[in-house]
């Protein structure tokens, strides 16, 4: 059985083509409002109409089998794992 992930992305853009977009890891702690509230947070107070969007998707929830290293020295654990 695959898990499915569901993502909403507010997503704000300004006449200047400036963006935001915001997003939580757990719909039930945010509610829409919260989320456009802060993309809208990342344009200028003066740059004069926006569209507002909302992004929806379905994903898999990846499966991470063992650490995997990325650039910088940081390694990536499995939930629980230390």
């Amino acid at each position: 059985m695959t898990n499915k992930l569901q993502i909403k992305i507010a997503l704000a853009i300004d006449s200047d083509g400036n963006w935001g977009a915001s997003g939580w890891g757990n719909l039930d702690s945010c509610a829409g409002d919260d989320a456009m509230a802060a993309a809208l947070e990342a344009l200028a107070d003066d740059a004069g109409a926006e569209k507002r969007y909302w992004i929806e998707l379905k994903l898999d929830v990846p499966k991470i089998k063992e650490a995997e290293t990325i650039q910088r020295g940081f390694t990536i654990l499995q939930a629980g794992k230390a």
